[in-house]
């Protein structure tokens, strides 16, 4: 199993996650994506690393993409034959030509939490950076991670591999309704009552999941 995290996160995320597949032994593991390191990287960096993650582990996985993950996850599934089945938590479960920050400014629903992401003057499809380092309060530079949200996949994966779709009914970035919009792209929809962060907060529950799903495809 492959543990993909999402923005302004790492692989760190999935540790809870992570502990409670040993004890169902199931062994995973979790890939750190260079545009959440460096800020250079690009959407290409972070495809490269899911396919190193996925040669490591030498046969076919269940592949775990969380939040912005979605993006990458759904390009190397397009192409990857050591990819078995998805599992999309609260993710931008992109076809081609859309992007995280697309898909957040298309929210039917969206939260004033989104809102003050996105912004709410007309046609404006960018976050607010001034908005997100005032909330993080982080030095770094978040320019170049912003543009790693606006990129799109050139192929979805997705159409062609097995698919579950986690809902997060509290989440208040991808709101519910927007999850279940792309929950229609996935041939499998689990509703869990947690926010974005559930991956951490509702550890056992989502390991619960996921390892379910691993076993179902013979990926243990």
């Amino acid at each position: 199993m492959l543990l993909v995290h999402g923005a302004w996160t790492g692989a760190w995320v999935w540790k809870p996650v992570q502990r409670h597949l040993r004890r169902m032994g199931i062994e995973s593991s979790a890939v750190s994506l260079p545009s959440q390191i460096h800020v250079s990287a690009a959407l290409s960096a972070d495809v490269a690393a899911i396919e190193d993650g996925l040669a490591s582990l030498g046969r076919p996985a269940l592949v775990v993409a969380h939040s912005y993950a979605g993006v990458p996850v759904s390009q190397v599934a397009a192409t990857s034959d050591l990819v078995a089945r998805l599992v999309f938590i609260s993710a931008a479960m992109a076809d081609v030509g859309e992007s995280t920050l697309g898909l957040l400014a298309s929210d039917p629903d969206p939260s004033r939490w989104l809102r003050f992401l996105i912004g709410t003057r007309p046609g404006r499809r960018l976050i607010d950076l001034a908005g997100i380092r005032a909330t993080f309060r982080r030095p770094r530079d978040v320019r170049d991670e912003v543009f790693v949200l606006a990129a799109s996949p050139t192929a979805s994966g997705w159409h062609r591999i097995s698919s579950t779709y986690v809902v997060l009914t509290r989440d208040l970035i991808f709101s519910a309704a927007l999850q279940r919009r792309l929950a229609r792209r996935a041939g499998e929809t689990v509703e869990v009552a947690g926010h974005h962060v559930a991956v951490w907060f509702k550890a056992r529950t989502i390991a619960a999941l996921i390892g379910e799903r691993a076993r179902d495809g013979g990926d243990i």
